[in-house]
């Protein structure tokens, strides 16, 4: 499946745009959740940090030690969200344009 998670431009109707995410592009929309697509991975996502409500704890819940863990947030700063937990964190507020190891 698709998976992603709202952008702080989303935020100006987020019902709306997540319902269009997942009826017309089939996109399972993360807000403060998460999945197991398979055995041993979890993704999780939050709402945006600047004009959502993020809830780590809600969308890592279920995450087992030893599992792996995606951990998808639009603006990068939710990193710091999880640098308890090893994870492999990916952002799209900045387009692209930093990688931070």
């Amino acid at each position: 499946g698709i998976v992603g998670c709202l952008g702080n431009h989303d935020y100006e109707n987020p019902e709306k745009i997540a319902a269009i995410f997942e009826g017309v592009a089939g996109v399972t929309v993360l807000r403060n959740a998460g999945c197991a697509p398979v055995d041993g991975l979890r993704i999780a996502g939050i709402e945006d940090t600047w004009r959502g409500i993020p809830r780590p704890d809600r969308a890592v819940r279920g995450h087992r030690s030893g599992e792996g863990l995606i951990f998808l947030t639009h603006n990068p700063v939710g990193v710091k969200m999880v640098e308890s937990r090893p994870a492999l964190v990916l952002a799209g507020h900045t387009h692209g344009g930093q990688i931070r190891v």
